[in-house]
């Protein structure tokens, strides 16, 4: 269980580096159209996830998928794809969220979107100290 635990961390700091570097303070939600189909994608199909990340510059050229657009579909196949995954520590459960307060907006609707529940940690601080934890654990 403790190698389960480490390696959802580990997904999860993944996670949280790619949408920090990449998430604007106007996206900072699922409410775009974009956003919120690419989190459904992401979650039905986490297998396509290569083929729909790779599909993001394409349309960006071929299309005139905006920026704002493409961060949006990049943050909700991520978010989606790692939901999908982690399936078992969220759905049916009681969640705190901890992370950065636009990071953890995102968690918390995205889980809501697909039938979860979640609410924000009371104390940020405390994603470093268990991304810190879940390395230092011993590994199976």
């Amino acid at each position: 269980a403790t190698t389960a635990h480490a390696s959802v961390a580990s997904t999860l700091a993944l996670t949280a580096a790619a949408f920090t570097s990449t998430t604007s303070t106007a996206s900072a939600g699922l409410s775009r159209p974009t956003t919120c189909a690419a989190l459904a994608t992401g979650f039905a199909e986490p297998a396509a996830l290569g083929m729909e990340l790779f599909s993001i510059r394409p349309a960006s050229l071929l299309e005139g998928l905006a920026p704002a657009a493409a961060t949006g579909r990049l943050s909700g196949l991520l978010i989606g794809t790692e939901l999908a995954g982690a399936q078992d520590f969220w759905q049916n459960r009681d969640v705190v969220v901890v992370g950065s307060p636009r990071l953890t907006r995102r968690y918390i609707a995205a889980m809501e979107r697909l039938g979860g529940t979640a609410r924000a940690a009371t104390n940020p601080e405390l994603a470093l100290s268990g991304l810190i934890a879940a390395q230092i654990l011993p590994q199976d």
